[in-house]
């Protein structure tokens, strides 16, 4: 067995160290690459899982290969120099070295110091040889690792549906920032009470508002089937254009009654001769609107020239918006049996 067998046999563990370093070194570099991909797919919003996949295996392994393999040949490729090194740093005090760069020579001396570093070599068990890879190397390793798996996971399951994208986060965000319009509107009979134009953020609630009927109508409802008049609309997603539906009451003044005139238009019980007795000024119980006191009957009937029943709708009105600016002012502190006896006081005035 010449020399150069001799010395390769014992030195294979060392040249599996320079491959293993490669390929981890190899490795660092191929999951940033496959970070930067899985980046990228997930940003964009890849949703072909096969494509997604398939790229980032193929980019590991390829530029693992092709990156272990230049770090291999450039740097790590090991030397029978660079052997001689290390196997002498396990106590042969340098006669590897010192054989090798000797090899050609053919003095006495020469063929001593190879005989005795070939028998120091055969002592040495390649178990005393171990992997170094250095702290640095591992670390780097590590945090490459931990980095690229975790983007690599979610790129995956962004593409297949299972969580949002960025784009999608994005999209959804600038939604969620938008105002939405909100309008009140009302029929005839009524108004609205409060803002009836309204520009809402997304998911925030409305201002209150209140359907107010006017004189000889009632409320009713809004097109949408709510049905009381105050409303506050919660979390708004969408545009909204919403009605007050108002009736007119029915005046039971102006309905025809036909038991209130006889035949000849007479009033029921009227007999012959009751002109004459309401034509007596002294008689208790005279018409008002004829032969009595006129400075009776405009004491009774007549205040500054209001009669008394334009009087009552003054002051019903007057209550009806005493009642609508309280309610405005205290909506909110109101409890809803408080608001519906509220809203139903507003429409008997």
């Amino acid at each position: 067995m010449n020399q150069n067998n001799h010395f390769d046999m014992r030195y294979k563990k060392i040249t599996w160290e320079a491959i293993l370093k490669s390929l981890f070194y190899g490795l660092i570099i191929a999951f940033g690459v496959t970070f930067v991909l899985g980046a990228v797919f997930w940003i964009i919003g890849t949703r072909n899982l096969g494509l997604v996949i398939g790229l980032l295996s193929g980019a590991l392994v390829l530029v693992t290969g092709v990156a272990g393999a230049i770090f291999y040949f450039a740097k790590f490729h090991p030397t029978v120099k660079s052997n001689a090194r290390r196997i002498d740093t396990l106590g042969l005090e340098e006669r590897v070295i010192t054989m090798i760069e000797f090899k050609d020579d053919d003095s006495v001396i020469a063929n001593l110091q190879r005989n005795d570093a070939l028998s120091a070599l055969e002592t040495v068990n390649e178990k005393l040889i171990r992997f170094n890879f250095g702290k640095g190397l591992m670390t780097a390793l590590s945090i490459a690792a931990a980095l690229s798996l975790p983007m690599n996971i979610v790129a995956s399951l962004s593409a297949a549906g299972f969580i949002p994208s960025f784009s999608d986060i994005i999209q959804d965000t600038q939604q969620h920032v938008e105002y939405i319009p909100v309008s009140y509107m009302a029929e005839d009979g009524g108004y609205i009470e409060g803002e009836t134009d309204q520009l809402i953020l997304f998911g925030d609630n409305a201002e209150s508002v209140v359907a107010i009927p006017e004189e000889g109508y009632t409320f009713e409802g809004w097109d949408d089937g709510y049905k009381k008049p105050t409303r506050t609309d919660e979390k708004i997603d969408k545009p909204l254009v919403l009605t007050a539906i108002f009736m007119p009451i029915e005046d039971e003044e102006d309905a025809p009654d036909d038991g209130e005139s006889g035949e000849n238009g007479e009033a029921p019980g009227d007999e012959e001769g009751e002109g004459d007795q309401q034509g007596d000024g002294d008689t208790p119980g005279d018409n008002p609107g004829s032969g009595g006191d006129p400075s009776e009957r405009d004491q009774n009937y007549i205040i500054d020239g209001t009669e008394d029943n334009d009087y009552k709708k003054i002051l019903a009105e007057g209550a009806k918006d005493d009642v609508i600016k309280f309610l405005k002012e205290n909506i909110d502190r109101l409890t809803e049996e408080e608001r519906a006896i509220i809203e139903a006081y507003i429409n008997i005035l």
